[in-house]
């Protein structure tokens, strides 16, 4: 196969793209600048939060489903991310599939159906029995996928989700028919095989001993957890609305976090989900983007490594209810505006905080405390601030 021609640009153009690129570096450097000195000042004393709000994903890139509560297992929240949707071409497979190129993934709404009704009330639910249950606008069923007793002796299918390869299990021709139906393209569906770990960034985590089980994620871009605060949205729709070319509001399930925290406004101490013994934390109530500077967080009582900037597509700009993208490009200029913030990402929007749990087989419930242990202003998308990577630092 010939490659295509390069293209080629005059000087004069070339220049001007260059200056161009070096205006919009300089731009999200002093952004991201402003931003650290006032995130150090912010951060000098403790920031008391709950939890607002808990989603899980359990398809990659379709609908979310809140929950009151949720069991923390190795991969995150149980069922969050636990499947994938991937495109297939003559029946070879050929990349994941999500909402940057089919916003109508929006519009598959999951729900979770257990054999037994109280295996929500202890982790592991998944190998207790039950099925995932998707149903779609126009679709005259829905589709039933049961969980699976066991993965022993399962054939296994190496993917590709970014620059991962991850170990799955197709759920067959049935759920493959339903789901190429209503997105009108060919696809297929597969689930996490729990049987091979995908592991985490270490730039971002602390080492192995900081964990008591092996930190793992399953088909989340990057982190487990993905952290987000009302405060911060609050204030990216306030700064969309003054814009020049105002962009529509965006909503939290625009953003897709699986933990949302919020001011503490209650006066009672204590943990929602029955557990913890946290009392109401004292210090200045939450601000906008005040998760920017936290390190350790505990929620309900349970230790969190807060890792990384969560760094941002046109995927904020799809609607989550209507499943489409007609406002994504004014979403993603806008953004860029001013959520250029990462030092190591200099040209990227960011909005949220990937996070990884200490531990697993605890609960976490809307309502818990959020107390904040320890503090960095040096998050760094390139670099990391666990375990800096030496090449990276000295670039």
């Amino acid at each position: 196969m010939h490659s295509p021609p390069t293209p080629t640009l005059g000087l004069a153009a070339a220049a001007a793209v260059g200056v161009s690129v070096l205006a919009a570096a300089a731009a999200a450097a002093a952004a991201a600048s402003a931003y650290r000195k006032a995130a150090a000042v912010a951060s000098s004393k403790a920031t008391r939060a709950r939890v607002t709000a808990i989603f899980i994903h359990p398809i990659k890139s379709c609908a979310a489903l809140p929950l009151p509560s949720a069991w923390v297992g190795p991969c995150g929240f149980e069922f969050d991310r636990q499947w994938i949707v991937y495109a297939v071409k003559k029946g070879e497979l050929q990349t994941m599939m999500t909402l940057r190129d089919l916003p109508r993934m929006a519009l598959i709404h999951p729900r979770l159906v257990f054999d037994d009704p109280e295996s929500s009330n202890a982790p592991g639910a998944y190998s207790r029995g039950g099925h995932l249950a998707l149903s779609a606008p126009g679709m005259a069923q829905d589709l039933v996928v049961p969980f699976r007793s066991s993965f022993e002796g399962l054939k296994a299918t190496s993917i590709e989700v970014f620059n991962d390869t991850v170990s799955a299990i197709d759920e067959g021709d049935v759920a493959a028919k339903w789901l190429s139906t209503f997105l009108q393209v060919e696809v297929r569906l597969f689930v996490k095989d729990p049987r091979v770990a995908r592991t985490l960034d270490e730039r971002h985590t602390p080492d192995d001993t900081a964990f008591t089980y092996r930190p793992q994620t399953a088909f989340s871009d990057v982190f487990p957890f993905l952290l987000a605060s009302t405060e911060s949205l609050s204030d990216v729709n306030r700064r969309l609305s003054t814009m020049d070319n105002p962009a529509p509001e965006v909503g939290m399930r625009n953003f897709r976090p699986n933990l949302v925290v919020g001011p503490d406004t209650t006066t009672t101490p204590g943990s929602a989900s029955g557990k913890g013994s946290d009392a109401a934390v004292t210090g200045p109530a939450l601000g906008a983007y005040d998760e920017e500077s936290w390190r350790t967080i505990r929620v309900s009582g349970h230790r969190f490594y807060v890792a990384s900037r969560c760094l941002r597509c046109e995927i904020p700009g799809v609607d989550p209810v209507l499943g489409t993208s007609s406002s994504s490009s004014a979403i993603t200029r806008a953004l860029s505006r001013f959520r250029r913030v990462d030092p190591g990402a200099p040209l990227e929007s960011c909005f949220g905080m990937h996070a990884a749990a200490a531990e697993t087989e605890f609960r976490v419930a809307v309502g818990d405390p959020v107390v904040v242990d320890s503090f960095d202003t040096s998050h760094n998308m390139k670099v990391g601030i666990w375990r800096p990577v030496k090449s990276a630092v000295q670039q």
